[in-house]
């Protein structure tokens, strides 16, 4: 592992570690939602819902985004970087590298797609309190 990036991931661990423990719940939250299961599994209602309503664009957009997120987990193996020690790396169930992060990614990927999708369809003013939201 490489040093810099090493004492690098040790500081930003342990600057979340210093967060407020009430923070800690709402993070773990928003980390669960965030799951690229999660995201594929919202990925593939929208494309069949797409399908079920001959919605082509919505289809070719979620399969596009599936393959953004595909392609995301092949740079982590192009990237090849190692997981930060610690607890959380240990307890993940796949072996796979951190960067870049799957959470991020597909939840960026998923939740953009929803926004811009809601954006088409609702009120001009719910459309951009849902944007905020998402």
């Amino acid at each position: 592992m490489n040093v810099r990036i090493h004492h690098f991931d040790i500081a930003v661990q342990q600057a979340v570690q210093a967060w407020p423990s009430e923070w800690h719940d709402s993070m773990s939250m928003l980390s669960t939602i965030g799951q690229p299961a999660i995201m594929i599994g919202v990925l593939v209602g929208l494309t069949l819902w797409g399908f079920v309503r001959h919605r082509k664009r919505l289809v070719v957009a979620t399969m596009l985004a599936g393959a953004v997120i595909a392609g995301g987990f092949l740079l982590k193996y192009i990237i090849g970087r190692d997981r930060p020690p610690g607890a959380l790396a240990d307890s993940t169930v796949l072996d796979i590298y951190s960067f870049p992060s799957g959470h991020a990614l597909s939840a960026a990927v998923v939740l953009g797609l929803l926004a811009y999708l809601l954006w088409q369809i609702l009120p001009r003013l719910w459309a951009y309190m849902t944007a905020v939201v998402l």
